[in-house]
């Protein structure tokens, strides 16, 4: 079988490093470990280039950026004519230009096209003037929150394949250790991240114990300027260049980790989709905290491996945040294990295989 996935943005310095590059990415790393795959990515960027990846064959085709048509919306055709190699297509993020002419070479071919979503897209598409939509014969959403969006268009089409995480690169240490009384945050530093209600429920707290890590990139100026303001006189330490190894230490290290993400911002509405990090954190042991704002709450058994606050109240977070450090305390054993195992069926080992199945169903009806 051969999978073409296309993506108008890749996981890459010179084009996006965003929760959605890396979620194509990751599902055709797996995929192309499965026996008789073949895997590729076609996305887009300012040259032309192929190159070979964790097994993932890439194509970046030439797009072009003016007016409507930017980097998260590129204008490229180049990819049309080539995706009659493929026998499944599986485009990503719905309301693209270059994802909308993906959806009609495949009905073109003839060829299963599945689409997963993931936030975002362009003021200039084709699926305004045409039927676009009906190209698609399944798409998935990552999580059962994820569904609602999908309706208007996709009613009686929608999978749910929650998930996925890398289960061999997220493992708990292997030295024995006892953790630090530190409480983390992973995540672009965003206002609909949300870490301002962090800081302030990290002030209420008044712990000379814990101090609190803020790990992510800069996405607004302002806006990390504002978080350094409200952090004054506290134990906060922020880290906005920090490797995969170094997040993959710091989860394995803190007491916690806190998602404290809100389902907007001052522009309307930004739902989380899934969020890597609250599966990312378990896979490590470590519990979490995660707001109502998006479907994070669906990845933890609350009050086992983690606790739900409501977005943006910094007293609710403060209240499940002295819960679970005390849990913590009292019964230090037993969290980590829980936490790994209750990940382990959103791995993308399973993940991977779910997508395939569905593959093959549709290529049946073919």
């Amino acid at each position: 079988m051969h999978i073409i996935h296309v993506t108008p943005t890749f996981f890459d310095e010179t084009s996006v490093i965003g929760g959605g590059e890396r979620y194509v990415h990751e599902l055709a790393k797996f995929q192309a470990k499965l026996p008789n795959t073949k895997v590729s990515i076609y996305s887009f960027g300012g040259n032309g280039k192929t190159f070979v990846k964790d097994g993932v064959h890439y194509r970046i085709f030439k797009a072009w950026f003016w007016r409507y048509f930017t980097l998260l919306n590129p204008f490229s055709i180049g990819h049309f004519a080539s995706l009659h190699k493929a026998d499944v297509v599986h485009v990503h993020q719905l309301c693209t230009f270059v994802s909308d002419l993906a959806a009609l070479a495949g009905c073109l071919w003839r060829l299963p096209v599945i689409g997963t979503d993931h936030g975002g897209g362009g003021a200039w598409v084709l699926n305004t003037r045409l039927p676009v939509y009906r190209c698609y014969h399944k798409v998935v959403a990552q999580s059962r929150q994820a569904v609602e969006p999908l309706l208007k268009h996709f009613e009686g089409r929608i999978e749910v394949i929650p998930g996925g995480v890398d289960l061999e690169s997220f493992t708990p240490s292997e030295r024995q250790q006892v953790r630090r009384k530190e409480i983390l945050f992973v995540g672009r530093l965003l206002p609909h991240k949300g870490v301002h209600t962090l800081i302030e429920a990290f002030r209420l707290l008044e712990s000379a114990t814990y101090q609190l890590r803020i790990i992510g990139r800069v996405g607004d100026p302002v806006y990390f300027e504002k978080l350094c303001q409200l952090a004054e006189g506290l134990a906060v330490r922020f880290e906005t260049e920090s490797s995969d190894a170094h997040v993959l230490d710091a989860y394995r290290d803190a007491a916690v980790m806190v998602i404290s993400s809100e389902s907007s911002d001052k522009n309307g509405p930004l739902p989380e989709l899934m969020g890597f990090t609250v599966l990312e954190s378990q896979a490590c042991g470590t519990p979490v905290l995660c707001s109502d704002a998006g479907p994070m709450k669906e990845f933890i058994v609350e009050e086992a491996t983690g606790w739900v606050f409501p977005a943006g109240d910094a007293d609710g977070l403060l209240k499940c945040l002295r819960q679970l450090l005390s849990h913590l305390e009292a019964a230090p054993d037993g969290i980590d294990n829980a936490c790994r195992a209750n990940v382990f069926r959103y791995g993308w080992q399973s993940v991977s295989k779910d997508y395939c199945r569905l593959y093959a169903t549709e290529l049946r009806s073919f």
